[in-house]
């Protein structure tokens, strides 16, 4: 038996890495189930419904630090976490478990930012609070492809994941949290990749999701659903072109569509 120590979470909401502010993550999944009882049933009977899901975050209130690195570019915590409710879209919103595992769990949500609170006690630290609603198929469990955010300047490959789950034929959904980017020219495109298992090893590698280019000094969040088939290995892979200093610092996961 593994236990995991919570202070090496890592949680990403949209374009920024928050970790630094939050202190609790709370993930809620689940299913409606309808009554379909009828007279001369010994038990109650039921049909599976709809899928839901949420997320709490708690943490410390900051109005100083610049989450953005991009030259010209500011934005503070409580600034970004007022913009995300009401927005129009959805927001990705990551927490990895065990932040310096490939493989390891990712909690990922798509979801909305129905509030956000700030408490200011008149003995203690000012906290806040907010809360993201599901709009689609509620709390996903996820694989991490990166042990944390990866930073880099150029093209190459992740790590190969060996799922241990066969090939599924329900999809996935793919996250990217490109959370900095100082590179000062050219773009990069983020992709995951799957290949079936080749007697332990992984076969041929081909695209599964490709997410948006990101231009350099952009930030950006994405999520892509596939459909059809999934393999038994992952890994990402990132093509840079152009530029000559600074990296693009990024994350992916992946959580498949349960059958």
């Amino acid at each position: 038996m593994a236990f995991i120590a919570g202070h090496r979470t890592q949680i990403l909401a949209g374009k920024y890495d928050l970790s630094n502010y939050l202190n609790t993550h709370a993930a809620s999944g689940g299913q409606s189930m309808h009554d379909t009882s009828t007279f001369m049933n010994e038990a109650k009977t039921y049909i599976p419904g709809q899928t839901d899901g949420s997320v709490s975050l708690t943490g410390l209130y900051e109005d100083d630090t610049d989450l953005d690195p991009t030259a010209g570019t500011t934005i503070v915590f409580n600034e970004y976490m007022d913009s995300l409710v009401g927005a129009a879209s959805a927001t990705p919103v990551t927490a990895l478990h065990e932040v310096t595992t490939v493989g390891g769990r990712a909690s990922m949500i798509l979801g909305h930012c129905t509030s956000y609170g700030i408490e200011i006690p008149v003995d203690g630290v000012v906290s806040v609070s907010a809360e993201f609603q599901s709009t689609d198929y509620g709390v996903w469990p996820g694989v991490a492809l990166q042990g944390g955010v990866v930073a880099t300047g150029a093209t190459g490959n992740g790590t190969d994941y060996d799922t241990s789950v066969a090939t599924t034929a329900t999809g996935a959904v793919g996250f990217l949290h490109m959370v900095a980017n100082t590179r000062d020219a050219g773009s990069a495109i983020v992709k995951i990749q799957h290949a079936a298992d080749s007697t332990g090893s992984p076969g041929t590698y081909a695209d599964l999701i490709e997410f948006s280019s990101v231009a350099a000094l952009a930030t950006a969040t994405e999520a892509i659903a596939a459909t059809g088939t999934v393999n038994q290995w992952l890994r990402y892979t990132i093509t840079v072109t152009a530029g000559s200093t600074g990296t693009f610092s990024f994350y992916t996961s992946l959580a498949r569509f349960n059958p």
